[in-house]
């Protein structure tokens, strides 16, 4: 009898588990339909954003534009210094662009091309 009581009491657990195990795939199949509704909003504003930007009219980025640099232009300092900052990020741009350009990092082919595209530029230089 020892090996009957042994088996039924193997057989309660694994029951036991297998409701345990069921429950925990319930719960994974409505996490998994909670993480699908949420992928799905997410790609309708994501479509919806981009359909937004690309019908976005250029007036709108003119005015803008204007706001800011009317705020701007109350505040000199500040004005003057993201004036600064931008020639200071298109220089480095420059740089970094003419380094890495095969010709032209060597300053011996760099100062003449310089030159020419100035002279070409304002002929009243020469």
């Amino acid at each position: 009898m020892d090996r009957l009581t042994e088996v039924k009491n193997l057989e309660r657990k694994i029951i036991s588990k297998e409701v345990e195990i069921e429950k925990l795939e319930t719960e994974i199949l409505s996490e998994e339909h909670k993480i699908l509704k949420t992928e799905n909003k997410i790609s309708k504003l994501a479509k919806l954003l981009a359909a937004s930007i690309s019908k976005f009219p250029a007036y709108h980025l003119n005015i803008l534009r204007f706001r800011v640099v009317q705020r701007f232009n109350k505040h000199k300092v500040l004005y003057s210094f993201v004036t600064l900052l931008s020639i200071v990020l298109i220089w480095t741009g420059l740089q970094t662009f003419i380094t890495k350009t095969p010709g032209i990092s060597n300053p011996l082919i760099a100062i003449p091309a310089g030159l020419l595209i100035v002279w070409i530029i304002d002929r009243e230089l020469a």
